[in-house]
């Protein structure tokens, strides 16, 4: 659920896709993760489908990410949009060359991925990795402007 440019997980439509007619839970599906490092493939939410595909080191984003589309709900609050599904992780690095080679070119490919999140832009907001951190954006301001906004670039 994205409302003015902000994410909001809470309203998520996920106890809609679990109590559909049919039982949607992503278990056919390799998911590609593609994010500033890789998902951690030993958290217990994942149990045992994450790949990390290119090396990358674990990434706390990365891992909330990948616990967004597939965690299995281990905690019940943290049950993913498909909890059965695989996640490909990589880092960003190489990403237009990875995505090509992965992606689905023909209907029914084998092992082509046919999904993938790719949450990457600019900084907004309070930058907390930094010592003191860092805030991007007006100084006037409670919110940046641009927090959580899927503009132009994130659709690249």
């Amino acid at each position: 659920n994205v409302q003015q440019g902000r994410c909001d997980l809470h309203g998520s439509k996920r106890g809609a896709i679990a109590g559909a007619p049919v039982p949607i839970d992503g278990g056919t599906q390799t998911a590609g993760v593609w994010d500033q490092g890789g998902v951690l493939s030993t958290h217990q939410e994942f149990g045992g489908r994450v790949t990390i595909r290119d090396g990358a080191y674990p990434s706390s984003h990365a891992t909330h990410v990948g616990g967004t589309i597939a965690a299995q709900g281990i905690t019940e609050s943290a049950t993913g949009m498909a909890p059965g599904a695989q996640i490909a992780s990589y880092d960003w690095s190489n990403d237009l060359a990875e995505m090509t080679e992965e992606a689905m070119s023909y209907d029914g490919e084998p092992e082509a991925l046919q999904v993938s999140s790719h949450s990457y832009g600019f900084i907004s907001g309070w930058a907390l990795s930094y010592s003191p951190p860092r805030w991007y954006g007006n100084a006037d301001e409670m919110e940046a402007a641009n927090f959580g906004l899927y503009d132009w670039y994130a659709e690249q």
